[in-house]
């Protein structure tokens, strides 16, 4: 159906809808050399569509084509600017190409826009190993505690997360009827 509206006309609304519904569907059967083609036709006739751009970058990643989909996330980040899986994927991409602090400004734009997802789990998750990196033990730990609440099945967080613990000897102490994980008492020490 989504052909014939567009051998139609593929200069109608629903021909550009159509169009994106098509790219969509081999991207999902990972024909990811046709889902490009389709996409690209979709910016031949919408250069504004930041979902075509957003599709664009994840077949250049898929076929390794990294400064192609950097680029095309950059735009669609830049267009979509409210829609936090473009940051996440372009967060990804900085990340692959060692650009860190880069990748740290999407991950936080990306938790920015929606601080409740699986995506924000894992961006999350990616600052906390970052602030590992910069022995930030008490940031690390507030993303990889978040990371781990957003989705408790995200074994890598839940392993940066008993690091941080262990490097700042965290406890669990009974707080105003609650139990509540709190910093070790510095004067305290083990036995």
């Amino acid at each position: 159906i989504y052909r014939t509206i567009v051998d139609k006309d593929s200069t109608t609304g629903d021909a550009k809808f159509a169009l994106n519904e098509m790219g969509k569907m081999r991207f999902r059967k990972q024909d990811y050399a046709g889902a490009l083609a389709v996409f690209q036709r979709r910016i031949a006739l919408d250069p504004r569509s930041g979902e075509a751009y957003y599709y664009i970058g994840l077949c250049q990643k898929e076929l390794k084509r990294y400064p192609e989909a950097l680029a095309a996330l950059q735009k669609s980040a830049e267009i979509d600017t409210s829609r936090a899986d473009r940051f996440f994927w372009l967060g990804v991409l900085y990340d692959q190409q060692k650009s860190l602090p880069e990748a740290r400004k999407a991950f936080e734009r990306m938790i920015a826009l929606d601080d409740s997802s699986k995506l924000a789990s894992k961006a999350r998750a990616q600052l906390g190993y970052y602030l590992l990196l910069e022995k930030n033990w008490s940031g690390a730990t507030t993303h990889l505690e978040r990371a781990v609440v957003l989705d408790p099945q995200f074994v890598q967080a839940w392993v940066w997360s008993g690091r941080t613990r262990g490097i700042v000897r965290r406890r669990w102490r009974h707080i105003g009827g609650r139990w509540r994980w709190t910093p070790a008492s510095p004067k305290r020490t083990r036995a």
